[in-house]
Order: structure tokens, then C-alpha cells, then sequence
């Protein structure tokens, strides 16, 4: 053995490499290989990262599309109605309202009035401290806009938003004053005792959300929306910017 290493030494030192300085370079290669191997974890990595966060606000940016196109349509004739619930949970809606801007998936069942009432609300996900944000909408019998839970064969519902920690609503009235809640029939009475006209529903509705990375669920993103009602949606025309 002692023979065979020493001619393989000699052989080495004929092509004019030193053990040494092959240990070296095997050294040298194996660090190569494992910053390559590191640089590409890195790289899978941050384009896993830049994926999600790209999905992330693409969801949030749905929701608010998705809110302000309900609200676009406010119903704000005698009978409309604009309710928030700060107790909102499970079987509570946190916001809900009147509108002719609707899915309404059975119309042609259902063809009794062009307006329905939309309610968002709460649902808690299984193994998470986080909630789904659902949007419910059904055609209320005709002359009769309540915002009643609805018998099921006339709902239409569906996720709005997955992964949220919160879901804030305030509303701006019309001087400018902001409000934690809103009820439409209580502003209705403070205008029929000399209100100022269309004060029952507000100037525009503020939307915080805090959502978490599906993957990291300690990485948290807030965003925070204005959804302003133009002056003229008093009328049969309304419309929203934000």
C-alpha cells in the first residue's frame, strides 16, 4: 500500500501537481459548489417571494375593485339602506347595503326588482387565526328593502379575500366628521327632525385591511383605501372613485 501511494505521489509530481495542492483545488471546487448551490436556493427563493407578494396584491387590489363596483351602486332612494355592524362575526354582517350594482346569478329567477342588498361578513379559517372576507347578495321581495338574512335559495355568496387579520370600515359624512359605524336609518330620523338633505348616507367610506403571507403567516401587509361617492348619487346616476 505503502508502494502504490508513493508512486501515485510520483505520478503527481510528474505532472507537476503536489498532494497539496490537489487537496486544495478539491477544496476549492466543493466551496464553489455549494455558493452555486446557495446562489440558486437564493434565487428560487426570492422569485417565491416576489410570487407571493405579487399574488398578495393582486388579491387586495380585487377587493377594494370588487367593493367600490358594489358601491358604485348605491341605492340611496327613500328605502335605501346602509347598515354597519362594529360586533360583526359569523352570523352578523360588518357591512351592508342596497345597490343596483349586482351579480345576481338567478336574475331571470328572479326578475322582481333590478336592485339587491350586499353584505360582507366574517368567516373563520380552520388551523389559522386568520378569517375569510365573504360577500353575500340577494334580490329582497319587491317593496320590502331590508337587510334581513335571506332565505338560501335566493343568495348568492362567495370569497372576497383569503388570509385577512383585519377589516376596518369608517365612513366620512358630509361636513367631513368621521364615524366608527353607520346606520342610514338613524341619519333618515336626524333628517326628518332638520337634517341637511342626503346626510343619511356618507360622503365616503374609508377600508383598512390586514392581510397575512399565505406562506409566512407573521408577515403582514396593511393597505388602506378611500372610497369617495361623487355628489351626484343622490340621483338615479352614481358613481365612485378612489
Amino acid at each position: 500500500m505503502k508502494l502504490r501511494l508513493n508512486n501515485w505521489r510520483d505520478v503527481m509530481k510528474a505532472n507537476g501537481f503536489t498532494l497539496l495542492e490537489v487537496l486544495l483545488a478539491i477544496a476549492a471546487f466543493s466551496v464553489a459548489i455549494s455558493a452555486l448551490v446557495l446562489l440558486e436556493r437564493s434565487v428560487v427563493y426570492t422569485a417565491a417571494d416576489f410570487e407571493q407578494e405579487v399574488d398578495e396584491l393582486l388579491r387586495i387590489e380585487m377587493l377594494f375593485s370588487q367593493i367600490a363596483f358594489d358601491i358604485s351602486g348605491l341605492y340611496t332612494g327613500a328605502d335605501g339602506v346602509l347598515l354597519s355592524d362594529e360586533t360583526a362575526g359569523e352570523n352578523r354582517p360588518l357591512l351592508s347595503f342596497v345597490t343596483s350594482s349586482h351579480i345576481n346569478l338567478q336574475r331571470d329567477r328572479y326578475p322582481v326588482i333590478d336592485i339587491c342588498v350586499v353584505s360582507y361578513q366574517f368567516r373563520a379559517e380552520q388551523g389559522s387565526d386568520g378569517f375569510t372576507l365573504l360577500r353575500t347578495e340577494f334580490v329582497p321581495p319587491a317593496g320590502n328593502l331590508t337587510v334581513s338574512p335571506p332565505t338560501k335559495d335566493i343568495t348568492e355568496s362567495f370569497e372576497l379575500i383569503t388570509s385577512l387579520r383585519s377589516f376596518e370600515v369608517a365612513f366620512v359624512d358630509q361636513s367631513g366628521k368621521i364615524h366608527q359605524k353607520w346606520d342610514s336609518r338613524t341619519f333618515l330620523n336626524r333628517h326628518a327632525t332638520g337634517g341637511s338633505p342626503g346626510s343619511r348616507f356618507p360622503r365616503s367610506i374609508i377600508i383598512k385591511v390586514e392581510i397575512s403571507s399565505k406562506n409566512r403567516p407573521d408577515d403582514r401587509r396593511y393597505v388602506e383605501k378611500e372610497i369617495h361617492l361623487s355628489p351626484n348619487r343622490y340621483g338615479s346616476n352614481q358613481s365612485v372613485s378612489s
